[in-house]
């Protein structure tokens, strides 16, 4: 993933949070400027990029093409580390955030005018663990323009 592509889907999930209220998927959510970064908020969006394609242009040179990337949407459950209930509502809750992003990317495919086209629509909802503390999480991946489309 070029760094143009990485800041155009930080900026466009950072829009969508700050557009979210009280009640909203994404609201009071984060998103830490790099996959390694943490965040003591009780939800966080993350962006992973893959794999891709260098592709010869002739303007500007060369472009990126079949960017596979994930985005994660992790959420710290209330309550006591071994509630299951709890754990079963963050995973719900981050599954509500992946949707939020999904549509987020849809209504700006291009990520206003970075790529061609962006789309991310396959998930996996689970649980994982950073030391002794579980979060629930929603993996969301997409592809950045597409091979053969754009």
């Amino acid at each position: 993933m070029s760094p143009e592509q990485r800041e155009a889907l930080y900026t466009l999930i950072e829009n969508a949070i700050d557009a979210a209220g009280p009640g909203d998927a994404l609201f009071e959510a984060e998103v830490p400027r790099t996959s390694r970064g943490q965040s003591k908020a009780r939800k966080v969006v993350k962006i992973y990029g893959t794999t891709g394609s260098l592709v010869e242009s002739s303007d500007p040179g060369c472009v990126t093409v079949g960017v596979d990337f994930t985005i994660q949407c992790q959420v710290l459950p209330d309550g006591k580390p071994d509630d299951v209930a709890k754990l079963e509502e963050a995973e719900a809750d981050s599954w509500r955030m992946a949707q939020a992003v999904f549509l987020a990317i849809r209504a700006n495919q291009s990520l206003d005018g970075a790529v061609s086209i962006a789309d991310a629509n396959a998930y996996e909802t689970s649980s994982f663990n950073i030391g002794a503390t579980v979060y629930g999480a929603t993996y969301l991946d997409g592809v950045i323009n597409p091979m053969g489309q754009g």
